[in-house]
């Protein structure tokens, strides 16, 4: 499950930090309430920015009242259903009128990295750091970002580089455990996460990382016990009750984890993680119909989510759906046109059509972006029929200019085997 970082500590920082006036201030402190211009009654307030009045909010010193109720805006369309688009629209408008608005330039990376745009992510982040070199969120995100595309040593190095800036940033401390559990340190893991808890006893999130250590060591009734204790610290945190459902899921607890995952939909219907998780144990269950649904349902409400797009498309070529199959796959591509997966499937069917130009041309763009699936391509059965062509020999001599890997087994690409 991807953590980019606790919303509660970036919002510290967004309203309570730097602004571009004055980048070096980074210290977060309370907020003042924000007081009506002379001419309020002119410029009735969003409902957004009368909810942060009402909770004795508002923009920081130095930070102008417009970029202040952009930013509030963003905050609060990110926490009522992850609305990407409208987060966006709303820090594009704050850096329209403050280009230099650290506060912005981070919150427009935050939503970049959890829609995985990582490069456009990495310019932005590298701007709030040219404007305030000790911008220790601008770190922990490039580290998340480094982390999301597997490249762990260099994720790990921008978590240090904040963890020496604040040794009690629990953000950096907790990242650093997690980069420990993908390089399979699982000892020097555990020690990060419990000296998050020790650096505050009262968030949850090194709870669940807990809980999410003793699921992959397969140690069951501790990650249930885990993933409880980080609900009571938060018992509307997402990850945990997803992590709680998948305990239930793998003992095959089945009614269990089907009441978690719909909880988990309930409290927040634009999560598409747990959606796509509900739908996936569907399909493990023989649910085919209800899986279907659930995703197309899922594309519906997040166009984006890669993952309810591909396993849409893995489930209709299982079923031999291929004409469906095929059409999902080229909507995929839309959203993630260098798909070595999508390409490699789309080959294939045309293959099981004998549709020699399109798998073809197909072999071609896995050729480009991916040596190990051209070299898996060369021996296939099912290429059989075009593997005298010229051009098939010539896709096969082809290198990519930048090799693009695909897991199979990722939450947002295809899990199921095809055979």
């Amino acid at each position: 499950m991807i953590r980019i970082l606790a919303l509660i500590a970036l919002f510290a920082l967004l309203f309570g930090g730097c602004s571009s006036n004055n980048p070096a201030n980074t210290a977060a402190r309370p907020s003042p309430v924000i007081t009506q211009d002379e001419d309020a009654e002119n410029k009735p307030l969003s409902p957004v920015e009368a909810d942060r009045i009402a909770e004795g909010k508002g923009p920081v010193p130095d930070m102008s009242r417009e970029v202040a109720r952009h930013i509030a805006a963003y905050e609060y369309y990110f926490n009522n259903g992850r609305q990407y688009d409208r987060c966006i629209s709303e820090l594009s408008e704050a850096l329209k009128l403050d280009p230099n608005s650290v506060p912005a330039l981070v919150g427009m990376a935050h939503v970049l990295v959890e829609r995985k745009l990582y490069k456009k992510a990495e310019e932005y982040l590298n701007r709030a750091l040219k404007i305030d070199p000790g911008q220790e969120y601008a770190l922990i995100l490039l580290g998340e970002l480094n982390y999301e595309q597997e490249k762990y040593p260099e994720g790990l190095e921008f978590f240090r580089r904040a963890e020496k800036l604040n040794p009690n940033n629990k953000d950096a401390v907790l990242d650093i455990g997690e980069t420990f559990v993908a390089l399979g340190q699982y000892d020097d893991a555990m020690k990060q996460f419990k000296r998050t808890i020790e650096i505050d006893p009262a968030y949850f999130s090194p709870y669940n990382e807990i809980g999410n250590l003793n699921f992959i060591l397969k140690n069951y009734t501790e990650a249930e016990k885990w993933y409880k204790e980080a609900l009571k610290r938060n018992p509307i945190y997402e990850d945990s009750h997803i992590g709680l459902a998948d305990v239930y899921r793998v003992q095959k607890r089945y009614k269990e984890a089907e009441a978690m995952y719909k909880k988990t939909i309930s409290m927040n219907p634009r999560y598409g993680e747990t959606s796509v998780a509900l739908a996936d144990m569907y399909r493990e269950m023989g649910r085919k119909k209800d899986a279907e649904d659930l995703y197309r349902k899922t594309i519906e409400m997040d166009y984006n989510y890669r993952g309810a797009h591909v396993r849409l498309a893995d489930l209709l070529f299982a079923g031999k759906r291929y004409d469906d199959a095929a059409a999902a796959y080229q909507t995929y591509l839309k959203i993630n046109p260098d798909s070595v997966i999508a390409f490699y499937r789309l080959a294939l069917i045309g293959a099981i059509k004998g549709n020699e130009k399109e798998t073809l041309a197909n072999l071609r763009q896995v050729a480009l972006r991916n040596s190990g699936s051209k070299k898996k391509a060369e021996t296939a059965p099912e290429f059989k029929f075009v593997r005298d062509k010229a051009e098939f020999k010539e896709i096969m001599k082809l290198t990519p200019k930048e090799e693009i890997t695909e897991d199979e087994n990722n939450t947002d690409e295809g899990t199921f085997d095809l055979k």
